[in-house]
């Protein structure tokens, strides 16, 4: 008398085991009878629990690894505000300093025009003598 082995159930969940997002690398699945059971999953989307060793969720196909989550409008909003304002500040401070700066060179500037007009009227005052 032979014994045939009993037949096994697919369940449906080893099908999906490594299905990935469209353009994410999928990696064969290497089942080994000698190791532990995959581990147990509860996907963050969709909530469905499974038992893979797969990166994705074998239901919704989403990563079961922490995604980079963008930021909130409100908070991109405000980041923009700031950004302006301190734009707009060091705007105004470095208009500032040029202006302070030619105001400088424009008093020096008189200076040296009234030291020369005042040495050449000494000169003339002094050829007149």
């Amino acid at each position: 008398m032979t014994f045939e082995a009993a037949p096994t159930f697919n369940t449906g969940v080893e099908m999906f085991d490594n299905v990935a997002p469209h353009g994410a690398e999928q990696q064969p699945a290497q089942v080994d009878e000698a190791q532990e059971p995959p581990p147990v999953r509860v996907c963050r989307t969709c909530s469905v629990q499974s038992q893979t060793v797969g990166d994705f969720c074998p239901h919704c196909g989403k990563s079961y690894l922490h995604a980079r989550r963008m930021p909130s409008r409100r908070a991109l909003t405000i980041a923009g505000v700031a950004l302006l304002l301190v734009a707009g500040a060091v705007t105004g401070i470095a208009v500032k300093v040029s202006h302070d700066r030619s105001e400088e060179r424009a008093a020096a500037v008189a200076d040296k025009r009234d030291a020369e007009a005042a040495a050449a009227q000494k000169e003339a005052e002094a050829r007149e003598h």
